[in-house]
């Protein structure tokens, strides 16, 4: 998952609200995962989720539209002021099936398109499953 306009966020208000965006929409996605499923951050405005599943790859993906689909707003206070700030999210969801190197190049690869940099080799172990969305 990768939020929509971190960078200019970042850029008005510092990296500061950003990291709290971030944390906001990890939250809100907390509240939905089930046992089993993690959720990490990657690096910059990506968050993935390792979603521990054995429905099929088009029940995940309606489930997760039913949540990632939905405008989220937080309130921030910055410099004395208050704003009010979207936050909204392009996804992909990709089976986990081995080999996890072809699934880590899959989200490399979407996270790429999304314009954010290259994080680099996930740790082995980790992976997720992220349905790209252009909601």
């Amino acid at each position: 998952m990768v939020l929509r306009g971190i960078q200019s966020v970042n850029a008005r208000f510092g990296f500061e609200v950003g990291d709290s965006i971030l944390r906001a929409f990890a939250s809100n996605i907390e509240t939905h995962l089930t046992h089993g499923d993690r959720l990490f951050r990657w690096d910059g405005p990506v968050v993935l989720a390792l979603l521990d599943r054995a429905d099929e790859i088009e029940k995940v993906r309606m489930q997760l539209r039913r949540v990632l689909d939905v405008r989220m707003e937080e309130t921030f206070e910055v410099e004395g002021r208050t704003a009010l700030i979207p936050i909204s999210a392009v996804w992909s969801a990709f089976p986990l099936m081995p080999p996890l190197v072809a699934v880590i190049k899959q989200i490399q690869a979407f996270v790429a398109g999304q314009g954010c940099p290259d994080p680099g080799p996930l740790a082995d172990g980790r992976a997720a499953i992220a349905h790209q969305n252009e909601a």
